[in-house]
């Protein structure tokens, strides 16, 4: 398969609402991980929608309907004020106001150590490079998350989304 993102951290465009008084990010230094950085995102305050805190990174590639993908990423909660404590996230992989079929709608909590979230899926619709994108959606409640080693696989054809190790969603 081929990484079909936008690489590095520095790759990520960072969401924090109108007037950006929402949320707030900083790429930090991780240690005792196989990544070496991540991104520290802050919710300040609930916004009107979820997505106006939010991660979002462009397909450097097209990908097909019928292509086979693996997204997967690392995330922690450090503090919450969602109900229950975790950290409350979505995660979207298509192209919004498009008209275009998502091929990822999953909503996602996270607890205090870091897990990984793989999600394999059959892609949904023709994405083009620029305009199909992986989105983390945050603004669920005042939160503070970190979320590292985002990557989009596109393994073609090749295989099947049942061939791929999924984390259970």
């Amino acid at each position: 398969g081929k990484s079909v993102l936008t690489p590095g951290i520095e790759g990520h465009r960072l969401h924090t609402g109108p007037d950006n008084k929402f949320g707030e990010f900083t790429d930090i230094d991780v240690k005792d991980q196989p990544f070496k950085k991540a991104i520290l995102a802050r919710v300040k305050e609930r916004p009107a929608e979820v997505w106006h805190v939010q991660i979002s990174t462009l397909l450097a590639e097209p990908v097909k309907r019928g292509d086979v993908v693996l997204a997967s990423f690392q995330v922690r909660k450090i503090e919450s004020k969602n109900a229950g404590g975790d950290g409350a996230f979505s995660v979207y992989f298509g192209a919004p106001d498009s008209g275009l079929e998502p091929t990822i709608t999953l909503e996602l909590t996270a607890g205090a150590d870091w897990k990984i979230v793989r999600i394999p899926r059959e892609v949904a619709a023709d994405y083009e490079a620029g305009k199909g994108m992986l989105n983390f959606d945050l603004g669920n409640a005042p939160q503070l998350l970190e979320f590292a080693d985002i990557k989009l696989i596109n393994y073609g054809q090749k295989v099947k989304v049942s061939d791929l190790l999924s984390s259970g969603h």
